[in-house]
């Protein structure tokens, strides 16, 4: 959806029985302020009727930036608690924080613009996988950002598997380009009768 006023997510508790969490989508003219902050995101999700296990991902936090043509001047994503978990039972893939941008020319012709921000602070980013069948199990995971604008600043990326992955298949045969890092802790979640 486009939204030019700006867009506000916050203070809120994520805990579906199945199912995914926070999910933006931008393909038009962005908003001054997209705020996503101190939200507590839990979640899990099994196969179904549509999708098989092998055909979705459960993910906490996933936000898009994709044919617009101008992207949101201020993306902020702070103090929230993002958890994606999957087991035996569940779909193969969890994924605490999904972010991309896209390869269309006029999306980021202004990102290295000071008065635009894409920053994500102080965010704890936590993702297991309790099962051997798991391909992907990952704290963050940037799909495709061709002409850069991310940073990350003291977040914590809590994995079984992988803590950070730069491309996965929303993005093949994409770019990602000047993502900064800053701070951040990684660290492995051990799981008690699993090695991943």
């Amino acid at each position: 959806a486009d939204c030019v006023v700006g867009l506000d997510i916050s203070s809120n508790t994520i805990t579906p029985t199945l199912g995914r969490g926070i999910l933006t989508d931008q393909y038009g003219e962005g908003s001054n302020d997209v705020l996503i902050y101190s939200n507590s995101v839990d979640v899990y999700e099994k196969p179904n009727l549509e999708y098989g296990a092998a055909s979705m991902e459960v993910t906490a936090c996933r936000i898009r930036i994709a044919l617009g043509s101008q992207p949101s001047l201020h993306l902020r994503v702070h103090d929230n608690t993002f958890i994606a978990r999957t087991d035996e039972n569940g779909v193969h893939a969890a994924i605490a924080l999904r972010p991309s941008g896209t390869s269309h020319p006029d999306l980021f012709d202004a990102i290295f613009d000071t008065n635009i921000c894409k920053a994500f602070n102080n965010n704890v980013l936590s993702t297991l996988a309790i099962t051997t069948a798991a391909f992907y199990a990952v704290a963050c995971s940037i799909s495709d950002c061709p002409s850069g604008g991310f940073t990350f600043t003291n977040n914590t990326f809590e994995s079984n598997l992988f803590g950070i992955t730069l491309g996965d298949v929303d993005g093949y045969g994409g770019t990602i380009n000047n993502v900064t890092f800053r701070g951040n802790t990684i660290k492995r979640n051990l799981v008690t009768g699993y090695q991943g």
